[in-house]
């Protein structure tokens, strides 16, 4: 009889091992589905330890849409979801902020700005002068308030930025990186640690003539934020003991910058496919656009492609209107930008916004198409914001 009852549990185990190894081969979105199927099912997809091993498979860890949101502090309104995927990009466009769920939660205050997306957690922060940030994974729909740091000093008088920092394939934790300006141009650097959950305080550095430079969010790439704009561009190497920002190389001088100097604007920078993206325009040529890519050493960017979209500008504007205070194009933005040069199979594009309209551009045959489900609102001329989104079990 003891024998039959250790026959009977062996089997029971021997289930749930072959349970889990067929549903770590599932895509995320199937594992959100198959949580209602049975509390033994909702308890194992949502055990951190069955998140990790998901995420080491590397199944779906490409981006498949962006949030595409309003710049200004207007709630809801003027945002979107656009998948990339060109079968369910005409179909599929959901005007709700997340693809899962119908709404971003916003425990503190409805008016929020998602201010980064970081391997499929995004992080977020509220509107008012002294905002709460909040990490939020959209594919579980849980969130984690982030707590104040006890560490603010007298003088460190703004945040100049702050920052996710994720990656699943060293740990299933994540860390926010939260810089604060000195009015003596020193900045602060303090980490939230999800293990710990509790903050750090990194010390000093110097940010002479860098304050601006780590103003904006920074793009997360091997360890390191990288920022990259009109005043310059450096990193930071988050697990380095010596905090030091370091310099970026400078993109390659074009034929546009020996003839007219250094009027160049920065159109895009971001990340896809572990690799670093800049593209730059000229403002008397604003539809010639150099999208480059960083070397893996930092030791130079090279071109990738050169495309001139005047065809493309043309259907939408009677005018280009250069704006001189955001050094943008108005009623412009560059999305987002995903390059698979090194697969033929896969489409290399960029997504733009015009307007009110988002338009796929193919990088390899110059051929646009609009998506014709969605509009956006027209509030104002400047950048709207996008960040990526990849599916993940991450836990916050």
């Amino acid at each position: 009889m003891a024998s039959l009852y250790r026959s009977k549990r062996m089997t029971v185990y021997l289930s749930i091992d072959i349970l889990e190894e067929i549903l770590l081969r599932l895509p995320v979105k199937s594992l959100i589905v198959f949580k209602c199927v049975s509390k033994q099912w909702l308890s194992l997809i949502s055990n951190p330890s069955f998140a990790r091993r998901h995420s080491l498979q590397k199944l779906g860890r490409s981006v498949t849409g962006l949030f595409v949101q309003d710049p200004s502090w207007l709630g809801l309104y003027g945002n979107a979801f656009v998948f990339l995927d060109e079968s369910k990009r005409n179909n599929v466009i959901s005007k709700s902020f997340n693809p899962y769920a119908k709404s971003l939660p916003c425990p503190i205050d409805f008016r929020r700005r998602t201010i980064q997306s970081c391997n499929g957690l995004l992080c977020c922060k509220t509107s008012h002068n002294n905002p709460t940030f909040y990490v939020y994974n959209p594919s579980t729909n849980h969130h984690k308030i982030l707590p104040r740091s006890p560490f603010k000093k007298d003088g460190f008088k703004s945040f100049c930025s702050v920052s996710l920092a994720f990656d699943p394939d060293k740990s299933p934790h994540y860390e926010v990186i939260s810089i604060w300006a000195h009015k003596c141009r020193t900045l602060g650097v303090e980490i939230y640690s999800s293990k710990s959950e509790s903050w750090k305080d990194l010390g000093m550095v110097n940010g002479s003539g860098r304050i601006y430079i780590v103003e904006d969010t920074g793009v997360f790439l091997n360890g390191s934020l990288h920022w990259f704009n009109r005043y310059g561009s450096c990193y930071l190497d988050v697990g380095e003991k010596s905090l030091q920002l370091k310099k970026m190389p400078a993109p390659p001088v074009a034929r546009e910058d020996q003839v007219y100097g250094q009027t160049t604007w920065i159109v895009y920078f971001g990340e896809c496919n572990g690799h670093i993206h800049l593209m730059k325009a000229y403002r008397k040529f604003p539809t010639s656009l150099y999208i480059m890519e960083l070397e893996m050493d930092y030791t130079k960017w090279k071109v990738k492609y050169h495309i001139n979209i005047e065809l493309l500008t043309s259907a939408y504007y009677s005018e280009m209107v250069f704006d001189m205070h955001y050094q943008s194009i108005q009623d412009f933005s560059v999305l987002f930008v995903e390059d698979h040069d090194d697969d033929e199979s896969k489409t290399s594009k960029m997504v733009i916004q015009i307007r009110e309209h988002i338009i796929f551009y193919d990088l390899k045959d110059m051929t646009f198409n609009e998506v014709k489900d969605i509009q956006l609102t027209r509030r104002h001329p400047y950048k709207r914001l996008a960040t990526p989104f990849i599916e993940s079990l991450a836990c916050v």
